[in-house]
């Protein structure tokens, strides 16, 4: 998501990685609360991800 040159390519990019996750999480038979909870862990990683990267880079 940092190498999207605009907001909108990263929110975009984004939402087909979701769109993805649910349908391989629902082929799977994961329920719909179970699928909700890892997106959210899953998107929470990304942005801890992202600030450590961020962080990271500034002090180089």
């Amino acid at each position: 998501m940092l190498a999207k040159p605009t907001l909108r390519a990263a929110q975009s990019y984004r939402d087909q990685v979701t769109d993805a996750l649910v349908k391989q999480m629902s082929h799977a038979g994961i329920g719909e609360a179970e699928r909700d909870e890892q997106l959210c862990a899953f998107w929470s990683a990304v942005q801890g991800e992202i600030a450590r990267r961020t962080y990271h880079g500034q002090r180089i």
